[in-house]
This record gives structure tokens, sequence and C-alpha cells, in this order.
């Protein structure tokens, strides 16, 4: 049974989703002209995006299917998980967590803090990824100041992605 606080926590995941959806949008705008046309997301641009006017209506799966094919580093299970789970929470977590008898409370609990989780840690590396990017694009004239320290969860997610390739 869904207790009133809940919805609170739902309400606010799904704005962090929607946060995180526009991160990586906007990181994909500064992608090379050629590989967004190649993606079909030619006008695609940081000002049309904050305007919400770049008429993209690309899905994070088909966003992350850009990232997958042109950035080594996002073909990973964690990355796919994160899709599979924000489809459940955005298409069906009623037919999931809350209409089966079997699920228990913990389930839904469970796999919400999963949720969160993933999108915090991503939002966190996109956003360092945005910072290192706007330092070099900007030859280091524009200041990075307040999202800097996510430049430090970026390194550590590319620190273990590379000790996970050589470990096998």
């Amino acid at each position: 049974m869904i207790k009133k606080d809940d919805y609170a926590v739902f309400g606010k995941l799904l704005i962090d989703i929607q946060f995180l959806e526009t991160l990586i949008k906007l990181y994909i705008s500064y992608f090379k002209p050629e590989i967004k046309k190649k993606n079909g997301i030619t006008g695609l641009n940081s000002k049309s995006i904050l305007d919400d006017t770049d008429g993209s209506r690309k899905t994070l799966g088909a966003l992350m299917k850009i990232l997958n094919s042109n950035i080594e580093e996002f073909k990973n299970e964690e990355f796919k998980e994160l899709l599979e789970k924000r489809n459940i929470f955005a298409h069906n977590l009623h037919k999931e967590y809350l209409s089966v008898k079997a699920n228990k409370e913990n389930d839904l609990t469970n796999f919400i803090s999963r949720l969160s989780h993933l999108v915090k840690k991503y939002t966190d590396i996109f956003t360092g990824l945005h910072s290192i990017t706007i330092k070099s694009l900007s030859k280091g004239k524009v200041s990075t100041k307040g999202i800097e320290q996510s430049e430090t969860e970026l390194y550590n997610y590319l620190e273990k992605l590379k000790d996970s390739k050589y470990a096998r």
C-alpha cells in the first residue's frame, strides 16, 4: 500500500530523472556536427534544449543509444540497468510493483532506492562531464564553481571501468 509520503518520493525521483535526461541531451549537444547528423539530431544545441524549443523528443533510450554508439564508457550493464528501471518507473510501476500481491513492500522500496542511486550517480557523472567540457570549450574563461566536485565522481566511474576491463 502506498503511503502519502511515498508520492513525494516518487515525484522527486521523476524530477531527478527528467533533470538527468536534460543533462544527457545537453552533453550530446556538444557532439561534432557529423555525429549529430548521423543520429538525426542536427538541431540539438544547448540554447534550444534549455528553452525547450529543440523539437527533439528523444527518449532516454534513444539518447543512451547515441551515447553507447559514440562513447565506449557507457556500454555497460549499470547504464543499461538505469534505462530499464527508468522505463519500469515511468511506464509499468503499477503493474510491476503495486498491483501484484506477490511483490512485497520491500521490493518497491528496493527498486526505488536502486533507481534513485543510479539517477544520482549518473547525474553526478554527467555534471562532471559538463564541468570538464565547459572548461575546455571556454578555455577556462567560464567558471564551473559549484559543479567541479562532480568531476571526482566522473573520474571514479572511469577508474572503475578501467579496472573492470583489465581485470578480465
